[in-house]
């Protein structure tokens, strides 16, 4: 079952056995209360076998500009030459490349012996750290909304992960990102 480690919204410890909390009356959690919902339904099945995988944000090629991933947008701003980062540029999140997910899954399901993984980098990414990024790369300008809100959601412990298998995670803030980029665009990014 693929869940999400956004359910460790507010929570202190982000170890994939640690207690979780909710707040049922701010719709902010629904979307964390489903995944829950999700991972208890397989926990209690009793099917042997039954994995959970939390996956932190997914970046990697072919981001899609139109759905709400952060990355994506940035991207595609990026692109149009002037990027306006609407979160304070000291947020932070865990982001994990796509590669890393393919190739972790299938280990996951096939040869897991926990019932839940934290699948990520273990790494904080900040805003600041994309914009540059995409600055140097493609010569936007960047600004920050008045008063954009600051969004920290806490480190994501993958030692569980790291002990199975001695992953490494990839960069997230690697050129094949850039592929989402049209060959044609106006900031002269063309594709590696």
């Amino acid at each position: 079952y693929l869940s999400s480690t956004r359910v460790y919204m507010g929570a202190a410890d982000t170890h994939e056995d640690a207690p979780l909390a909710v707040l049922p009356g701010d719709p902010s959690y629904l979307y964390n209360l489903t995944k829950l919902t999700g991972e208890s339904l397989c926990h209690a099945s009793g099917r042997a076998g039954v994995r959970v995988a939390r996956l932190s944000n997914v970046v990697g090629p072919g981001l899609d500009a139109a759905s709400s991933n952060l990355v994506a947008d940035l991207l595609h701003q990026a692109w149009q030459g002037r990027v306006v980062l609407r979160s304070d540029p000291q947020s932070a999140k865990d982001y994990v490349h796509v590669d890393d997910l393919l190739d972790w899954l299938p280990r996951i399901a096939l040869t897991g012996r926990a019932a839940t993984y934290n699948v990520a980098s273990g790494r904080q990414t900040i805003h600041a750290q994309w914009l540059a990024w995409l600055q140097a790369r493609t010569g936007c300008t960047v600004e920050v909304a008045a008063q954009a809100p600051l969004q920290q959601f806490p480190p994501i412990n993958v030692q569980r992960l790291q002990g199975e298998w001695g992953v490494t995670p990839r960069a997230v803030l690697a050129d094949d990102l850039l592929q989402f980029l049209p060959s044609n665009d106006p900031v002269g990014v063309t594709p590696p």
